[in-house]
């Protein structure tokens, strides 16, 4: 008898707005592609997605970097 079932659901229910993102990148100056580049690392997203981070706590690291 199955007693659990684990499921990853990031990226399938999570949808990131790529356009809103652009128009926030454009209003700020940036490049296009800096906030995914800062957000989705592999040294700033693996620690996320491994559970070594809470969500809230790769959020607080993502806007550090931003408010640099």
């Amino acid at each position: 008898m199955i007693k659990a079932v684990i499921t990853d659901f990031d990226g399938v229910i999570r949808h990131w707005l790529n356009d809103h993102t652009q128009q926030l990148e454009a209003q700020c100056k940036l490049a296009a592609g800096t906030l995914t580049s800062m957000c989705f690392s592999p040294e700033r997203l693996l620690p996320a997605i491994t559970g070594k981070i809470s969500f809230e706590q790769w959020q607080a690291q993502v806007q550090e970097d931003i408010l640099k």
